[in-house]
């Protein structure tokens, strides 16, 4: 079954509705910001990683963590308030902020419904575009998910929380460490843009 199949139809909590922040949609197939894309994914996606670097590979399979648990156990770092009502004021702009991302998220997607690299790139001779060609053994570097492949998940959720800790501590220069048991070890970062960043490109 899809995952979150549901989420267009939820209640937002802090937004008027969850197309007030729909993503402006994937470029078209036969546009030269597609034929981009796709070389960028055929070439760094594929399985293997073999045009990736150690560390680039790590940091794809760190951010496949799931993430209702990788927010959550990450974000909880951040309650370290000396007050209570501090940390849960702060808690709470979090979880609602993603709560929100996410919905709006995968009302983007299946509002879209674009198709994820494992069919892309093997019928990219259907695509219309003469600048993509088709691998028929082409596979993924990741599992693909079930779900469609615009607007990323992940970093919509990276842009939720990095847009609510620069509000709160009043800038982006935070430095932080966090943890993934899929790859069993952990990534540090000295701003919300740096992870931001690290992610958009995991997702590639």
């Amino acid at each position: 079954n899809p995952a979150l199949h549901f989420a267009p139809y939820m209640r937002p909590f802090a937004l008027g509705s969850l197309q007030q922040f729909r993503a402006d949609g994937p470029p078209d197939l036969t546009s030269t910001t597609y034929a981009d894309d796709f070389a960028e994914v055929k070439k760094f996606g594929i399985a293997g990683g073999a045009e990736l670097t150690a560390d680039q590979q790590e940091a794809a399979r760190f951010h496949t963590d799931n993430p209702n648990l990788f927010w959550a156990r990450n974000t909880r770092g951040f309650m370290n308030q000396p007050s209570v009502l501090e940390n849960a004021r702060l808690a709470a702009m979090l979880q609602a902020s993603m709560a929100d991302a996410i919905l709006g998220c995968f009302d983007s997607k299946y509002y879209f419904d674009a198709w994820r690299p494992r069919s892309a790139i093997p019928a990219a001779g259907n695509d219309g575009n003469p600048a993509t060609t088709a691998d028929g053994a082409w596979t993924p570097f990741l599992a693909t998910p079930n779900h469609p492949e615009y607007p990323s998940g992940h970093t919509c959720l990276a842009g939720a929380v990095a847009e609510v800790l620069k509000s709160y501590y009043k800038t982006p220069k935070i430095a932080f460490t966090w943890s993934s048991p899929v790859t069993g070890t952990t990534r540090s970062y000295d701003s919300v843009h740096e992870m931001v960043r690290e992610i958009e490109n995991a997702r590639v």
